[in-house]
C-alpha cells in the first residue's frame, strides 16, 4: 500500500513483458545525506537501472543535524563523550538566537516553510550538494538518478489531516509553504538530473483523504497518487 509497491504494481501494468522491480531503501527519519552513505555501502549490488530519491519537507534540517553529528564541529564533540549534555543543551537554546551559531541549524524542524527563501537558501545548500552526490555515485555504476519533491498536505490542502501531530510546527496558510518548490525549481535549471515536484498532481487530485486523519503520512490513496505522477 505504500508508494514504492503501487509504482512497482503500475510499471509491470504499463510496461508488459519487463521485469521491473522497485526496492524501498529508505528508513524513518533517512536524509539525502544518510541515503548517499546507504547507496555507497549497498547501491551496486543491486544494479539498478534508475535510482529515485523521494525529497521530504523535513530532510532539509534532518541533513543539517546528521551532518553535524557525523562531522562532529563546535559543540558535537560532546556527541560522543556527554550525548545527554548536548542534548540538554540542545533543548535549553531551542528557539533562541544562540541556537543557529552554536549548534549550525535552525532550531525550526520546519524551517523551510516558516521563513522566506532569502533566509532559507543557505542552509538548504548542504542538502542540494547530497543530491548532487547521489547523481554522481549512481552514475558510477551506470544508474540514472532523479529526485522526486514529496508536499506536505498543508502545501496542496486545507482538510487534510485535522488532527495531525505535527499542525502546530507551522502556519498551512503562510506565505513561504511553497518555498522549498521555488528553490528546487532554481536549482534543476542547471542539474544534470530530473527534479520532479509531486505538488502539482495533489493539486489536481480528486482522490480524499490523501493522508490519515492524525497522521500526515499518506493513505493507500495518497501512495497511488504519487505512484500514477
Amino acid at each position: 500500500q505504500t508508494l514504492p509497491q503501487r509504482l512497482e504494481t503500475r510499471l509491470r501494468d504499463r510496461i508488459p513483458g519487463e521485469s521491473v522491480h522497485v526496492v524501498n531503501a529508505g528508513w524513518e527519519s533517512s536524509s539525502p545525506l544518510l541515503g548517499l552513505r546507504l547507496l555507497r555501502d549497498v547501491g551496486e549490488q543491486y544494479r539498478p537501472d534508475l535510482v529515485l530519491y523521494a525529497l521530504d519537507m523535513t530532510d532539509f534540517r534532518d541533513d543539517l543535524q546528521y551532518e553535524n553529528l557525523l562531522e562532529r564541529p563546535g559543540i558535537y564533540a560532546l556527541a560522543g563523550l556527554a550525548p545527554a549534555t548536548l542534548l540538554a543543551a540542545s533543548r535549553f537554546s531551542r528557539g533562541t538566537p544562540l541556537f543557529e551559531s552554536v549548534f549550525r541549524m535552525p532550531s525550526d524542524r520546519f524551517f523551510i516553510v516558516n521563513q522566506p527563501l532569502t533566509e532559507s537558501r543557505p542552509w538548504m545548500e548542504s542538502t542540494w550538494s547530497h543530491l548532487e552526490a547521489l547523481d554522481r555515485e549512481s552514475a558510477s555504476f551506470g544508474a540514472r538518478f532523479a529526485v522526486l519533491v514529496l508536499p506536505r498536505n498543508f502545501q496542496y490542502s486545507d482538510r487534510e489531516s485535522p488532527r495531525s501531530w505535527e499542525a502546530d510546527a507551522y502556519d498551512p496558510q503562510g506565505p513561504w509553504i511553497h518555498e522549498p518548490f521555488r528553490f528546487l525549481e532554481e536549482k534543476a535549471a542547471d542539474a544534470s538530473f530530473p527534479v520532479v515536484s509531486l505538488l502539482p498532481a495533489f493539486q489536481r487530485t480528486l482522490v480524499f483523504p490523501t493522508c490519515f486523519v492524525g497522521d500526515p503520512h499518506w493513505t493507500p490513496g495518497g501512495a497511488d497518487v504519487a505512484a500514477q505522477a
